[in-house]
């Protein structure tokens, strides 16, 4: 039976996460920032999130999940970010200051900056996939919309992007680096094929822990 964790460090929207999880009969616990051991280990991780990076990563470093991630990520285990889920698996953000994320894929989180368009970036905006075979994006259509509600994105080695987003400027809403997964938007929000990703992560999961 496939064991997914749900990583909670206070800022994630884990009930739409986890209603989706329930919607595929899915077998899942919470990995609270509050525990104070980390002793149980998954076949496969989400990390979920709303909010400030620095905060997120205040919160992470203090409670010992940070060391917990990374020892999970050693070990080949699947980790899916989604929203500020994904920008903490980068080096580090901008946001309220320079603050050092998870370093799991390199790279950095920068500030939208453009006059002329409304910004947070919220609403359903294209995801144009970028790689040929993604086991993310196996068997959904490309371009494809999806929701985003973000005002910061990320910056990273091409060979890590497998979709893009254009607002205000192309940026990455997909990335990949072994078995790290990060989206830019919210798949659990995004209908069908937001769904769709969820299920396939979820299927990786069984697959690399066969």
């Amino acid at each position: 039976m496939i064991r997914i964790g749900l990583i909670n460090y206070g800022m994630g929207n884990l009930t739409s996460i986890s209603n989706v999880l329930d919607f595929y009969c899915v077998h899942y616990e919470f990995i609270n920032y509050t525990d104070s051991e980390y002793i149980k280990s998954f076949d496969g991780y989400i990390l979920p999130g709303v909010g400030s990076f620095k905060y997120a990563m205040d919160i992470i470093n203090s409670s010992g999940l940070k060391d917990f991630i990374l020892r999970e990520a050693y070990k080949n285990k699947p980790i899916l970010g989604i929203c500020l889920g994904m920008q903490l698996l980068l080096d580090k953000s901008s946001e309220g200051g320079t603050s050092r994320g998870l370093s799991l894929v390199e790279g950095s989180v920068h500030k939208f900056d453009n006059s002329k368009f409304i910004i947070p970036h919220v609403g359903w905006n294209q995801v144009v996939f970028t790689s040929p075979h993604s086991t993310l994006y196996k068997g959904i259509d490309n371009s494809r919309d999806y929701y985003f509600d973000h005002s910061y994105y990320v910056q990273t080695h091409i060979n890590n992007i497998i979709a893009t987003t254009d607002y205000i400027k192309t940026f990455p809403a997909i990335i990949n680096k072994n078995n790290i997964f990060g989206v830019q938007f919210h798949p659990e929000k995004s209908q069908i094929h937001g769904l769709e990703m969820i299920k396939n992560f979820i299927s990786f999961c069984n697959i690399s822990n066969a």
